[in-house]
C-alpha cells in the first residue's frame, strides 16, 4: 500500500484526501522509505560519479616529495590542481612570501595553498589555518607520483568515499526532508486558509509529508541536470503551494456559521 501510494502521490490529487485518513504509523513509514530509497538511489549514482573524480584527480597529482620537513612538487614549480566537479582547487605556491588572505582565497575558489615548508587551509569559511610539514609527526616521503597513489591506494581510496557517501547523504536527507515538510505545512496552512478548506491539522500534517515524494523527485530533477545551480528552498516551496492547492479542491469548504443579531 505504502509504494501504491509513492506513486500515486505524483499525479492523483484526490488520493491524497485518502491518505490523510490514514495512522500516523503510515505517514512514518512512507517517510522512512522514501528516505530509505532516495538515500540509495542517491548515495550510488554519487558513489560511481565519484570514484571516477577521484581517479582522475588522484592521477593527475604532480610528483610530490617531502623531505626534512620541506614539500617539493612538481620539481618545484607552481602547480594549480583542479578538484574535480567541485569548482575548487589547491595551489601549490613554493616561494610564496606572505601567508594568503581569507579574501584571496575565497575569490580564487583556492581550498589551500602548499609552499615548501607550510600549507594554508581554509577553516569555516571565514579564517586560514596554518601547519608547517615539519611540525607532529610528519615523516618524510620520498619522490611519487599521482598514478603511484592511485595504484598504491586507489581501492581504498574509493572505499572511503563510497563509505563517507553512504552515510553523509540518508542524514542530509533527513535534515533537509525536516525543513520541507515544516515548509510544506506552512504552505498548506496558508492555502488552506486563502481557499477555505475543512481540513483538520493532523490531515495537513499528513499531507505534507506526503507531498515529500514530488519534492523528492523535483530535487532529483534540478540536483541532476547539468550546470543547474539553483536554491531549492523557492521550487519546494512553490511545488508545496502548487500540489496542496490542488488536494485541497477535493476538500469542502468550511461551513461559515452567521448568528442572529
Amino acid at each position: 500500500m505504502v509504494i501504491t501510494d509513492m506513486f500515486k502521490s505524483l499525479y492523483n490529487f484526490k488520493h491524497y484526501k485518502e491518505m490523510a485518513k490514514r495512522s500516523g504509523k503510515h505517514a512514518a513509514l512512507y517517510i522512512f522509505l522514501a528516505i530509505v530509497f532516495f538515500s540509495i538511489a542517491t548515495s550510488l549514482l554519487l558513489s560511481m560519479s565519484a570514484a571516477q573524480k577521484l581517479e582522475v584527480f588522484v592521477r593527475n597529482i604532480p610528483d610530490v616529495e617531502l623531505k626534512n620537513g620541506q614539500l617539493l612538487v612538481n620539481d618545484g614549480q607552481p602547480a594549480t590542481l583542479e578538484i574535480p566537479g567541485m569548482g575548487v582547487n589547491i595551489k601549490y605556491e613554493p616561494e610564496l612570501q606572505f601567508p594568503p588572505s581569507i579574501t584571496d582565497m575565497l575569490n580564487t575558489s583556492t581550498v589551500a595553498v602548499l609552499t615548501k615548508k607550510e600549507v594554508y587551509i581554509i577553516k569555516n569559511s571565514i579564517s586560514v589555518e596554518r601547519k608547517t610539514f615539519s611540525s607532529g609527526n610528519a615523516k618524510n616521503i620520498p619522490r611519487t607520483t599521482g598514478e603511484e597513489i592511485w595504484n598504491t591506494y586507489g581501492n581504498f581510496i574509493k572505499k572511503a568515499a563510497v563509505i563517507t557517501i553512504f552515510i553523509i547523504v540518508p542524514v542530509s536527507f533527513v535534515f533537509s526532508l525536516v525543513f520541507w515538510i515544516a515548509s510544506s505545512l506552512f504552505a498548506g496552512y496558508i492555502m488552506a486558509a486563502i481557499m477555505k478548506r475543512a481540513i483538520t491539522g493532523p490531515q495537513l500534517f499528513k499531507t505534507a509529508v506526503y507531498i515529500q515524494v514530488p519534492v523528492l523527485i523535483a530535487f532529483y530533477l534540478l540536483f541532476f541536470i547539468p550546470g543547474v545551480s539553483v536554491n531549492f528552498f523557492i521550487p519546494q516551496l512553490i511545488l508545496s503551494a502548487l500540489y496542496m492547492q490542488q488536494i485541497l479542491n477535493h476538500y469542502p469548504k468550511k461551513e461559515i456559521n452567521q448568528n442572529a443579531a
